[in-house]
Parts: structure tokens; C-alpha cells; sequence
């Protein structure tokens, strides 16, 4: 998960979204969207400072048409974010998302969509991945309430189903009968229940550093966190036996970082996250993901929303191929990941060397020949149609479950496909 889940010194900045510890061109969004939606700024620890108030791009921007937004790639560039060839904002119940294209959609392989963590982080998460785009499409996109998107700050929208339904809107308003999917930490959770409807025209999915189920998320971080020096550890383990109250604030600060600089930010991602989150208020995001899973994820495990879900059965329901990736450092354990395996009609499992939760940042090609890999073996249907036409039923080789062996050998071979992942 994020570390926008993590109380950091400080004060919670939800620009960073995924680091306290935390380039790269397209658009900035006029500053009359840019400030349609207003939060109250929050105290040190991430608690609310006053109530959320609705936006007025929530009141007149769910009646915009995505068509209307969309840009060509040649206008004024934004410093410090990537170039894009379409952005658009895609209607959802709630409000308008905001998403962007990097290829051709018209291509002859299926693009690859994004499905960003958090709750409440933002799409510049996948920016290590346009490199891709040189072979397909690639599709990024902010969940409501975060990034660019609308921010109306309305707790009914918070439901996972809703997110899951996005999927389906940026579908139809790219007119996607064939696409992969990528869903990394809580993205992972949405892409399972998405695939798990089994919707015609996915090809794959990947689940990058997913957390399927709040009981095997929290003992895994116990798992890690004993990893660590031993008075941070004895002080995570104490925070969730007996509460926050039991803890010192300072020192538990201190181990919650360096819990964060071990598994999470191993790289840092301020330079890629604050350019693209400049337009925003500093605090967008916050709000949805205390909602859906508390402020203290490592201290107390999933609260709010996602308090005690289990959605790993939903994965026997999975027919395409689906991979299992983590980095060797990630805050989702090699054992979780790969107890999963049996559950999928058509698994494998990788995971990449030196790097933590967010592999997209540690070992960038390593991450993007891994999915290029992976999404190549599973292309080759000429019946499809990438937009356009009918989607068939999913036809090719299934990859194997990758045996039971020692996390030492690179390369990762399951299946016929190779990246510069292990194997485990």
C-alpha cells in the first residue's frame, strides 16, 4: 500500500502520496478546475480539521461530457509531468475522472490500463511505465477523489464496487473491447473485483503488491516489522496488541518510518509526485483513504471501510492469466503472495530483486520488461479487436504456477515469458 496510509512526520502531505520519504509533460488543468474542490488542511498526524465541503466541480462537472476535455499532446507543456498524446475526464457516478493516454489506441496490441493505490494516491505512481507505450497503448487514470480527478468528498462514493466500476466507464469512453490491466496495492484490490466479474476483452491481469485480504496484510506486517531494528519492532508489535495509547507518538513515528524507508520508499518519489499533485490541494486523497482504511495501516491494520476483508476467494473466479508480482522487499510477503497461487485457474508469480513495494520506482526496467513480458505472451489473439468490434473469450497459452523453490534464480520462466525478475 502507499505510504499516503501512513501518519508521517510532520504532517500527512497527500501531494507525496506515497512517500514522506517519497518527469516526466502534458497539461496542467486550468486553475478554475484546479480549485473547485476545497479541504480543510489537517493537523500533524492526519486528522481532520474541519468538515470536507462539496466541490463545485461536484455540482456542475457531473454533467460535462469527457469529449469535452479532451486535449492534443502539442499544447502548452507542464513542467515535471510527462507528455501525453489524449487526456480526458471520463464520467462516473460521483463526479468526472480524470484520465490520460500514452500511444496508440488503434494499435495492433491491446493497451495496458493502470489501476493506481491508495485509497486516495494518484496516477503519477505508473509514470515509470510510459516507456511501454512505445509498443502499446498505456491508460492511467485517477480515482475520484484523488489526482485531477473530481473531489466532491461525498462518503457514499467510497464503496469499493464504485471504483471497480470505473474500470468499466474508461472502457466505454475509450470504446476498449480488449485491454490488460495492471492493479498495484489497493489498486490490486479493485482489479480483482473487476476481473473477477469476468468482463468480456481482458486479456490479463497483474496483481502488483496486492492485499486481498485485511487478516493476511496485518500478519505479514508483524512479519516485517520484526525484521527491524529491535525497539522499532518491539514498538509496532506493542501498537497493535494494545493501541495507540500504549506507545510513545515520537518513537512510534520514528518506526513507522523506518518501516516505510525499508519496504516502501526505498526510492525516493518526490520529484515525480509533487509536479504532477501541484495543481491540487495538499491534503486530496486524504479523506477517501482514512475513510476506507484508517491512518494507521501498519500500527492497527485495516480500519474504516476495508476493516476485516477478504476478497481472495473472488480469485478462483478469475479466467485469464493472472500474475502474482511483488517486489523481494514489499510490504505484501513473498509466503501471502505465493499461498494464493492455488486459487487461480491460470497464475505465476514474480518478484523483483531489490526492490520494495513501489518496483515501478526501484528497478524501473526490470518492472517494465517484466509486464511487457507478461502482457506479450497473452497478445496474440488476432480475433481481437482492440477498440471497436466484438471481444471474444480469452485464447492462448495459460502460464503455469511457477514451482515451490528458493527465491535465487533470476529470470523469471514460467510460462515461456522472461523479465529480469526472480523466481520464486
Amino acid at each position: 500500500m502507499p505510504t499516503d496510509w501512513l501518519p508521517c512526520p510532520g504532517k500527512m502531505n497527500a501531494r507525496m502520496s506515497a512517500s514522506c520519504c517519497a518527469g516526466l509533460v502534458g497539461q496542467r488543468l486550468d486553475q478554475a478546475q484546479a480549485a473547485r474542490c476545497t479541504f480543510p488542511r489537517r493537523h500533524a498526524m492526519g486528522r481532520p480539521g474541519g468538515a470536507m465541503l462539496l466541490s463545485r466541480r461536484f455540482l456542475i462537472g457531473s454533467a460535462l461530457s469527457f469529449a469535452m476535455f479532451s486535449r492534443a499532446a502539442n499544447a502548452v507543456s507542464e513542467p515535471g509531468v510527462p507528455a501525453f498524446d489524449r487526456e480526458l475526464r471520463v464520467p462516473v457516478r460521483g463526479g468526472n475522472i480524470y484520465a490520460r493516454v500514452n500511444g496508440n489506441l488503434d494499435g495492433p496490441r491491446a493497451p495496458l490500463l493502470f489501476v493506481h493505490g491508495g485509497p486516495g494516491a494518484a496516477l503519477w505512481q505508473f509514470f515509470p511505465a510510459l516507456p511501454l507505450a512505445a509498443d502499446r497503448a498505456v491508460i492511467l487514470y485517477d480515482q475520484l477523489d484523488s489526482g485531477r480527478s473530481d473531489a466532491p468528498g461525498n462518503s457514499a462514493n467510497w464503496t469499493v464496487e464504485r471504483f471497480v466500476d470505473e474500470i468499466e466507464a474508461i472502457r466505454t469512453a475509450l470504446d476498449l473491447q480488449s485491454l490488460h490491466i495492471l492493479g498495484h496495492s489497493w489498486g490490486g484490490i479493485v482489479a480483482n473485483r473487476y476481473a473477477a466479474r469476468r468482463p468480456r476483452g481482458l486479456r490479463s491481469l497483474i496483481l502488483q503488491g496486492a492485499p486481498l485480504s485485511a487478516r493476511r496484510f496485518k500478519d505479514g506486517v508483524l512479519t516485517l516489522a520484526a525484521e527491524l531494528p529491535a525497539e522499532d519492532a518491539a514498538l509496532i508489535a506493542t501498537r497493535h496488541r494494545d493501541g495507540r495509547a500504549a506507545v510513545d507518538a515520537a518513537a512510534y513515528r520514528r518506526a513507522t518510518t523506518a518501516f516505510m524507508r525499508r519496504y516502501i520508499g526505498r526510492t525516493s518519489m518526490r520529484d515525480v509526485a509533487m509536479p504532477y499533485m501541484a495543481p491540487t490541494p495538499e491534503d486530496r486523497g486524504q479523506a477517501v483513504g482514512d475513510f476506507m482504511v484508517g491512518n494507521d495501516l501498519f500500527g492497527a491494520g485495516f480500519e474504516g471501510a476495508l476493516a476485516g476483508y477478504d476478497d481472495e476467494p473472488l480469485l478462483s473466479r478469475i479466467r485469464v492469466p493472472t500474475l502474482l508480482l511483488r517486489g523481494e522487499f514489499d510490504i505484501v510477503t513473498r509466503e501471502g503472495t505465493r499461498a494464493l497461487l492455488p486459487r487461480l485457474r491460470n497464475g505465476s508469480y514474480a518478484e523483483i530483486a531489490g526492490a520494495g513495494h513501489m518496483a515501478q520506482f526501484d528497478q524501473p526496467r526490470i518492472w517494465r520488461d517484466t509486464l511487457a513480458a507478461f502482457v506479450a505472451r497473452h497478445d496474440n489473439d488476432p480475433a481481437r479487436r482492440n477498440r471497436g468490434g466484438q471481444a471474444g473469450s480469452w485464447r492462448g497459452s495459460a502460464v503455469a504456477p511457477s514451482p515451490a523453490a528458493p527465491c535465487a534464480a533470476r529470470g523469471v520462466a514460467d510460462g515461456g515469458y522472461r523479465g529480469g525478475a526472480r523466481r520464486g
